[in-house]
């Protein structure tokens, strides 16, 4: 009962349904008010689909029941066997041999689904620590061993009380800075405490520089700009379709960021704007379709995310859906190259409208930058 007791929505708060207003307005009130205490709150959606799967289920055996046996009995035994006495003789040996080979198989598809439910639940609550080595001509000699840890697409997850687990694994790493792709915040369920929290801790281990993704432009304005004074206040270095040079060793190069197209519809003039052909370029942004502007306009580095792996990872295939690029995406996951420009995409670590992952481990990328011709053993 509580469960289903509403509760206030958060101020600018809107379910995915209620941005396609075509299909929104034909709604009728009831209808709205159930879409949006089942797409806002987790729990009464797992509730509503646990409920009516277990209904369904029971349903279905009922009538299974019914079918296959209370009609059968009169048949078989009034009609089809006709007898007064019976008598039936057995090989004990051959009834135990198929007894056993019958529990050996059902042993095997037990152990089997148990497995499975054991690596479906260990590919979502553990975090992939993946290690890039990207090498270039253009990189300045003091950059290089100049690591960087990107985190993309937490949704508010947690892994760990304050997401030790994660902060444990920064650490070991020891990156020289940090770059934070966008989808800090998960508008469906938004929540800034995690994510500040977050930060307040990463910003103890490297230097962060954090971009916006689609989710900070759907939380609304007022509240991404609180969040954003927040982070600004921790010291994390917020680009909006900016560039800042790092310097090490008397030698630079420079970390970029381009806002969301959600968030800032002239992306593409945002893109020309801060492209930097005469020096070694880090680019961060949450989109990773738009791999091919990016190789355009001579980024060397591109850091994305966004597409959460492909959300299901199919064996010798990738990724089955992502936002931005459809059923099958090109950019899912890992390095794409093209005109000497590389793009590491995260599979990130939090899930938003889809709970779950399937064969698709939430990541932590440390990229390393070498020069390209050192001896770099």
């Amino acid at each position: 009962a509580m469960l289903m007791r509403p509760k206030v929505p958060r101020s600018g708060s809107r379910i995915f349904l209620e941005k396609i207003p075509v299909f929104w307005k034909r709604f009728s009130f009831l209808n709205k008010v159930t879409a949006r205490n089942l797409f806002r709150y987790k729990k009464r959606l797992f509730m509503t689909l646990f409920g009516i799967a277990g209904c369904t289920s029971i349903l279905l055996a009922g009538y299974t029941i019914k079918d296959t046996i209370t009609e059968m009995m009169p048949l078989q035994f009034e009609k089809t066997m006709v007898y007064d006495l019976m008598v039936v003789a057995t090989d004990n040996e051959k009834m135990l041999e198929y007894i056993k080979n019958n529990r050996i198989k059902s042993a095997c598809v037990a152990f089997l689904v148990i497995l499975l439910l054991f690596w479906l639940v260990w590919s979502n609550v553990s975090i992939e620590n993946s290690h890039y080595v990207i090498q270039n001509d253009d990189l300045p000699v003091s950059f290089d061993g100049f690591k960087i840890a990107h985190v993309s697409d937490l949704h508010n997850a947690e892994f760990g009380k304050n997401n030790a687990r994660l902060l444990e694994m920064l650490r070991d790493a020891n990156p020289d800075v940090i770059a934070i792709t966008g989808d800090l915040v998960d508008n469906f369920h938004t929540d800034t405490e995690i994510a500040i929290s977050f930060l307040e801790e990463a910003m103890k281990i490297a230097q962060c520089y954090y971009v916006t993704g689609n989710h900070e432009a759907w939380m609304g304005m007022v509240e991404y700009m609180v969040l954003e004074a927040e982070m600004l206040q921790l010291g994390v270095i917020v680009l909006h379709n900016e560039s800042l040079t790092v310097e090490r060793g008397g030698e630079t190069i420079t970390i970029s960021g381009v806002d969301d197209p959600d968030f800032n519809s002239r992306f593409l003039q945002n893109l020309n704007n801060i492209a930097n052909t005469d020096r070694f370029t880090v680019l961060l942004s949450h989109r990773p379709e738009s791999f091919e502007d990016y190789a355009d306009n001579g980024f060397d580095v591109v850091l994305a995310g966004h597409a959460h792996g492909g959300q299901f990872r199919l064996p010798l295939i990738g990724g089955l859906i992502a936002p931005g690029q459809g059923w099958f995406p090109k950019y899912d996951s890992g390095t794409y190259e093209m005109d000497g420009t590389t793009m590491i995409v995260s599979r990130g670590i939090g899930n938003s409208i889809v709970p779950i992952r399937f064969n698709n481990r939430p990541q932590l990328i440390i990229v390393e930058l070498q020069k390209a011709g050192d001896n770099n053993e």
